[in-house]
């Protein structure tokens, strides 16, 4: 779910900076962050009082958080087992207290956590988390306005414009970092004399199969687009052409 929002590696946007400066405000905490969390890393999507975009999972909080997919409240990191050792704990940015409320979307996915982090220890009141938990709904609110400006309502895949900037981004990155890049392009067969034989009700029953069943091959970080009536594009970052090929195949 969380490669589906194509939030990943991308540039600072207001709606998100200004939640972030509110968490720090209003908490009057020092640090806070939107934190994105994969399989392998916490990436920061906005935020305040931190210097690195990105760090380990192995050394995240807001995992911990995600992993719970309820509040988080760690009053004293040195005087818990979990975080005593944690770098961020025992160096900078010296991090005693964590207050982190998971990002759920509508259907249940965690995509990370809405933090907030202090140098000192601190115990949070009951309106402190019911506030952190009301901005953490406003960052989902902002995600999944992007997904419905972005999506194909049909079958869930990319709008035409959405997929084409994801592409051309992609592809001036790879021609930056000299690596490969591969992109499919599907086109159902005969899909005229379905909607002519059967209706449209059928035919959309089709497209829809066709991009779950793509879906079922893709990584997360592949992506795919619906560019005409029954035309799709699939983007295969990191994907040479024999695999390419491949995963065209199946």
């Amino acid at each position: 779910m969380l490669h589906r929002t194509r939030l990943l590696d991308t540039a600072p946007e207001p709606e998100y900076d200004r939640i972030t400066r509110l968490v720090s405000n209003v908490l009057r905490v020092p640090m806070s962050s939107v934190t994105l969390v994969d399989r392998h890393r916490q990436w920061f999507k906005s935020a305040v009082g931190l210097s690195e975009r990105e760090t380990a999972r192995s050394v995240s909080f807001c995992s911990h958080a995600v992993a719970l997919g309820r509040v988080l409240s760690v009053p004293d990191a040195m005087a818990d087992s979990r975080f005593a050792d944690n770098p961020y704990v025992t160096g900078d940015p010296n991090i005693r207290f964590y207050l982190g409320v998971p990002l759920l979307t509508s259907g249940g996915a965690a995509l990370g956590a809405l933090c907030a982090m202090d140098r000192v220890s601190r115990t949070p009141s009951p309106r402190e988390i019911a506030i952190l938990a009301d901005l953490a709904d406003l960052v989902v609110e902002q995600i999944e306005l992007r997904l419905a400006a972005t999506t194909d309502g049909l079958t869930g895949a990319l709008q035409r414009m959405a997929f084409l900037g994801e592409a051309g981004r992609d592809v001036a990155r790879a021609h930056r970092s000299r690596r490969p890049l591969s992109c499919l392009m599907i086109d159902a067969d005969r899909f005229k004399a379905i909607n002519d034989t059967f209706g449209h009700a059928a035919g959309d029953a089709v497209l829809r199969h066709i991009v779950a069943e793509c879906r079922e091959v893709l990584r997360g970080s592949d992506y795919l687009g619906r560019i005409g009536g029954e035309e799709f594009g699939i983007m295969l970052p990191d994907t040479g052409l024999d695999h390419a090929f491949a995963i065209a195949e199946r």
